[in-house]
């Protein structure tokens, strides 16, 4: 982030007190930060809109790389998709702070 990489970061789990302020660690270090409930927990991660990582099963360490850009693609707009759909993460801070 401080080397001026552009990081956002979708949030798919309502926050606790500790996943709260790791995203506001994240937020004053300039990242954008969308929280959407959702039934799944996808876990993945886009590279510079050329690699995709994702996990592959519920294992902790089970993830795989690709640079196809036809999965890249796919996955890429699924993320936009939730995106879109998705909250600022700072309207659910300032609920967790209230309480």
């Amino acid at each position: 982030i401080k080397r001026g990489v552009k990081l956002r970061i979708l949030c798919t789990s309502e926050l606790d007190s500790t996943s709260a302020s790791r995203a506001q660690w994240y937020l004053n270090n300039g990242a954008e930060i969308r929280i959407k409930s959702m039934d799944i927990q996808p876990v993945f991660g886009l590279v510079d809109d050329r690699e995709v990582v994702f996990r592959s099963s519920n294992v902790e360490y089970n993830f795989v790389c690709s640079n196809d850009m036809s999965l890249v693609n796919v996955i890429k707009n699924y993320f936009e998709n939730i995106w879109e759909q998705a909250k600022p993460i700072q309207q659910c801070l300032s609920v967790l702070q209230e309480h």
